[in-house]
Formats: structure tokens, C-alpha cells, sequence
């Protein structure tokens, strides 16, 4: 049951919040031990207010998942009793948010969860995956092993995802500012040459008449024009976040020449190193398999939940993979065969994804090197064209005269 309570420290400071009993007197009993003087208790349903406002605003960084995993398995390996860890972490940690999911945490722990139990209430920040290898860390004995393990994970997606975006950002940048240039001289600068156009009596072409048109609405209205524009990058931003609109990009860049070695590389890195983490966690190979497709993208996510059930028929990993060579090259096929029979599949696949995240350095120095020239080419005859339909009539005007 769930309790919402009040109480006063010894400080005099009027303390609230919710916690997980089975009756009032363990409520009470609770608060004591933490210092506490009980003014009220009333039970909840459900642990509703303090949970809807953690779903709003408890976002973590993948930065706070990653200390808080490290330094708990640092202090566990220490031997510091878990409470007192817990203590300690909602201490250090700067994120609010985060802080109030781990003081949440710790009461669990104070109630008797195990911490798989007391992270579930947080899947909004902790995946199954991570509940899941923490769960089998706590009936292995090898608590602090799978919390590094999962931290090592963290840190290498998170690598991985930071260079993707540094490398967007640059091409990205280049092209808003030459947006916004377009936007200014369409606005301000050719409405004023149209004028001069107006007065000289000259026939303009027809590509020059649509621009100076153009620009005459612009400058009219150009605050709508860029409320709307605004408005079209708020809801791009929002539709790109979607499960639709990911699963869909997912499935052009499998497809897209050079964006579709990036993309697979990134997927069989992540395949390799989570499917590594959670059999070297003590996890079976359907288990295993299951929270490793959690983690891909739609095309990869389908055929790896495809595979689960081929296993459990009494098929082989690697001869499964064998018939999927567009999306698992011989490569992995051989690596997992020779794992399978070595009994070092995990070792083997650690091994696989260090190597994948290095192709995918390489496929991301590729991608921009392409992608950074073809844009200066691109703007490069768009501002080209927008100059020569402009000067071309102003050369006429001069001859004219």
C-alpha cells in the first residue's frame, strides 16, 4: 500500500512525501528511524502525486544514469551498505530530478525491495534492459560487475549517439544561416530593386518576376510568414520524435547509399555489445535476445524478436544469422559460430562491438566529407541563382540607360 505522509525533523523542517508499507505502523516506524516526528499519514491507491510529477520533470540525462551507475557500483564494490550508497548518491548528484528519483529509491530499499524492484518504478528513465541485467547482477552475486557492465554500456552508446550529432551539427548550422540570409534579402533587400525595376519599364524574366513577387509578400507580411515558419520547425521537431516518424527514418537509412553502412554499423555495435552485457550478466540466450531487440531499431528489433522463437525451436544463433547476410554479414555469423562452440560468445561479441564502433567513426568521417561539400554546392547555386535572376535585369537597366 501506498501512504502519503507529513512529518517534522529534528531541525523543525516540515517534510513530505509518499512511501510503500504494508500498514500505518510501518509508516511510522519508517519515519522514526530517519528522524522523523510523524504529524499525519493517509493512504493512496496509488502513489499518484508523487509519481505523475516525477514522469513530468524526472527526465534523467544520460550523463546522471551514467555516475549514478558507476558510482554505485564503485561503492558497492566497496562494500558500502546500499542505503548508505543510495545516501550518498542523492548527495552528489546535481540534477533535481534525479535526486528525487534516487530519495524515492532509497525508501524502497528501506521497505525491503531489492533495487531491480525499486528501479521499475522509473521506466521512464531505466530500461528493461538495465532493470533486467540489475535484476540478474542481485541472483548472481555480481552485483558491482553488472553495474559496470551496464555502465561501459552507457558510455559507448552515449559516444557513439555524441559523434552522430557533432557531426550533423556543422552542415546543420551552415544551412540555417544561409536560410535565414535568403530569408532577409527576399524580405528587405529585392522588394527595394523591385521598385527600381517598376520605374525603368523593363521586361523581367520569369524567374526573376516570381522571386520579386515573392519578396513583395515577404516583406508585407513577413511577421506571419515567420510565425508559420516557426511553427513548421516546432511541429518537424515534434513529428521526428514520434515511434512513427523514427521507425520510418530508420527504414530510409538502411536503404540510403553510404547512410545505410552508418546505420547498420551503429545497430551491429549495439547488437554485439548488449547481447554481450547480458549473457555475460548470467542471462539465457532468449532472454538475452529479447532485452538486446529493445534496444535496435524497427528492422533489426523485428528480426531479432524473429530469432527468439527460432531458438526455442533448437536452432543455432549463428545459423539463424547465417540467413539474414543483409542485415548480419558473414562476419558476425563467424564470430558468434565460433563463440557458440568456444563457449566465449560473450567475450567474442565484446570484442565484435569494439570493432563496429570503430566503423562507425569511420562511416561518420565519411558521410561528412561527403555531406559538407555537396551542401556548398547546393547553396552555392541556389545564392548563385538568386544573384544572376537579380543582376541580370539590373545589367539591362544599365544598358538602357
Amino acid at each position: 500500500m501506498f501512504f502519503y505522509w507529513k512529518a517534522v525533523d529534528k531541525q523543525g523542517n516540515e517534510k513530505e512525501g509518499d512511501i510503500d508499507a504494508r500498514s500505518r505502523e510501518d509508516v511510522v516506524t519508517i519515519l522514526k528511524k530517519q528522524g522523523y516526528f510523524v504529524i499525519s499519514i493517509k493512504e493512496q491507491k496509488k502513489n499518484i502525486k508523487k509519481r505523475k510529477k516525477l514522469n513530468f520533470f524526472g527526465k534523467a540525462k544520460n550523463m546522471d544514469k551514467l555516475i549514478f551507475t558507476e558510482h554505485l557500483a564503485t561503492m558497492i564494490k566497496a562494500g558500502i551498505p546500499l542505503n548508505d550508497a543510495f545516501n550518498i548518491l542523492s548527495e552528489d548528484t546535481l540534477n533535481e530530478n534525479m535526486k528525487k528519483i534516487i530519495l524515492d529509491m532509497q525508501q524502497g530499499l528501506e521497505n525491503g525491495h531489492a533495487i531491480s524492484s525499486v528501479l521499475s518504478n522509473y521506466k521512464n528513465v531505466f530500461s528493461s534492459y538495465y532493470i533486467n541485467i540489475v535484476k540478474a547482477g542481485e541472483q548472481s552475486g555480481d552485483l558491482d560487475k553488472c553495474l559496470r557492465r551496464l555502465a561501459t554500456h552507457l558510455k559507448k552508446d552515449m559516444d557513439t549517439r555524441n559523434k552522430i550529432k557533432s557531426a550533423l551539427i556543422y552542415p546543420a548550422t551552415l544551412m540555417f544561416a544561409v536560410l535565414i540570409l535568403v530569408f532577409i534579402l527576399m524580405t528587405f533587400v529585392i522588394p527595394k530593386i523591385a521598385n527600381l525595376f517598376a520605374q525603368s519599364g523593363i521586361k523581367l524574366p520569369l524567374f526573376t518576376r516570381i522571386l520579386l513577387n515573392t519578396g513583395f509578400f515577404l516583406n508585407k507580411r513577413w511577421p506571419i510568414t515567420v510565425t508559420v515558419f516557426i511553427l513548421l520547425i516546432v511541429g518537424g521537431i515534434l513529428t521526428l520524435r514520434t515511434k512513427s516518424s523514427k521507425d520510418l527514418i530508420s527504414k530510409l537509412t538502411l536503404k540510403l547509399p553510404k547512410f545505410n553502412i552508418l546505420a547498420k554499423n551503429v545497430q551491429l555495435s549495439r547488437f554485439s555489445r548488449t547481447l554481450s552485457t547480458t549473457i555475460s550478466s548470467g542471462l539465457n540466450i532468449t532472454d538475452a535476445l529479447k532485452l538486446t531487440a529493445e534496444t535496435l531499431n524497427v528492422v533489426y528489433k523485428e528480426k531479432v524478436y524473429g530469432f527468439v522463437k527460432q531458438i526455442e525451436k533448437g536452432r543455432d544463433l549463428s545459423q539463424i544469422l547465417k540467413s539474414e547476410p543483409a542485415l548480419f554479414p558473414g562476419v558476425v555469423t563467424g564470430i558468434v559460430s565460433v563463440g557458440e562452440k568456444t563457449g566465449t560468445l560473450d567475450e567474442l561479441l565484446e570484442g565484435m562491438a569494439d570493432f563496429y564502433e570503430e566503423e562507425v567513426d569511420n562511416s561518420i568521417k565519411n558521410i561528412t566529407a561527403l555531406i559538407e561539400p555537396a551542401l556548398l554546392i547546393i547553396m552555392g547555386l541556389g545564392i548563385g541563382g538568386l544573384t544572376v535572376s537579380i543582376i541580370t535585369p539590373i545589367y539591362q537597366f544599365i544598358s538602357n540607360v
